[in-house]
């Protein structure tokens, strides 16, 4: 089956009870590429019903922790109305293995797209601490192990590589001068950060950005994505969002909304920026070992997007060379 392909008979033969014969398929736009996602339809009625999410990941381990994951969101989303509910399939279970990809059925929730301002910044910062709240006592098993860097034999043999093979443009010849000049320090900030055992761990969103959020009246009305739920830092989530809803200036108010909710130390604050080039770098590594040591040919163009990414955070680390008052007055205006 195509991953584009609407799969009508899977509704028929996993969810008949909520999905009658009368049902349509509807792809959501902007899904992921290595998801997709469709609106389902009943009856002809204009308004989804529910909504179907096909999910394919080279992650061997995500067989194994699927079923934590799913039963844990499950769970937070009885805490926090901000989290659409997952339906169960015939057979009781909340996702399906069907043709080699997972399935999910989520309620659907009607709301606007972010536009980027004051009053949903704020909005923003007030729903991800209360999903945090929700998620504080799940557990979804080991800490994230996203942020492993190349091991050096990985280096060595990207390496030895000819960037000129890999385009398009400069990509190939850009990367492997990133991993030769700039990715020690990158690499042994990222060790810091990983080293850094005061900083709370906990189940968080991973993946808190504008295409997973719903709003009405400036109010988020919904948090999507029950995939990207991990083990990691708690200041992960807040840095990515950040660096996500504004990622030319520090979002001050997303961030005082967010502590007025859930407290953050100055030295939470300061390490924000680090933070953000940590996301950043995460994905350079995905980019290398796809492109350079799996052979093929993905992600390339968003190399450049997370460099610029890494840049601007050293705009960021000027707004947060305050002294510590200074900053807890800044953080909670």
């Amino acid at each position: 089956m195509s991953l584009y392909f609407p799969p009508i008979h899977l509704l028929r033969k996993h969810y008949s009870r909520l999905c009658p014969e009368r049902s349509t398929l509807q792809p959501v736009s902007g899904a992921e590429i290595n998801s997709r996602n469709w609106f389902v339809h009943l009856n002809n009625e204009t308004v989804p019903r529910f909504v179907l999410k096909k999910k394919t990941s080279p992650d061997k381990d995500l067989v194994d922790r699927l079923p934590v994951t799913v039963c844990e969101y499950s769970i937070a989303a009885k805490k926090n109305q901000l989290l659409p509910k997952l339906l169960s399939a015939d057979n009781g279970q909340l996702f399906v293995f069907d043709d080699g990809a997972f399935f999910r059925l989520t309620e659907f929730r009607e709301g606007e797209k972010f536009s980027g301002t004051t009053a949903e910044l704020r909005a923003c910062g007030t729903a991800l601490a209360q999903v945090h709240l929700a998620l504080e006592n799940c557990t979804f098993g080991e800490n994230s192990d996203l942020y492993t860097n190349l091991s050096e034999v990985e280096k060595s043999t990207v390496l030895k590589c000819d960037g000129k093979d890999f385009g398009p443009g400069d990509f190939g010849q850009r990367a492997i001068e990133w991993l030769e000049c700039e990715s020690p320090a990158r690499y042994a900030e990222i060790e810091l950060i990983e080293s850094q055992s005061d900083l709370p761990r906990q189940p968080v969103h991973h993946d808190f950005m504008p295409q997973n959020l719903l709003f009405k009246d400036q109010q988020v009305v919904a948090v999507l994505d029950p995939d990207s739920l991990v083990i990691d830092f708690e200041l992960h989530a807040i840095a990515f969002a950040a660096s996500r809803l504004s990622p030319e200036k520090v979002p001050w108010e997303f961030l005082a909304s967010y502590h007025s909710v859930v407290p953050l130390t100055p030295k939470e604050l300061r390490l924000l920026p680090a933070f953000v080039r940590r996301e950043a770098v995460r994905r350079i590594n995905w980019i290398f070992r796809v492109n350079f040591l799996m052979g093929q040919d993905s992600w390339r163009t968003d190399f450049f997007k997370h460099l610029r990414n890494i840049e601007i955070t050293y705009a960021w680390e000027a707004e947060f060379a305050l002294s510590d008052q200074e900053l807890l007055r800044k953080i909670s205006k």
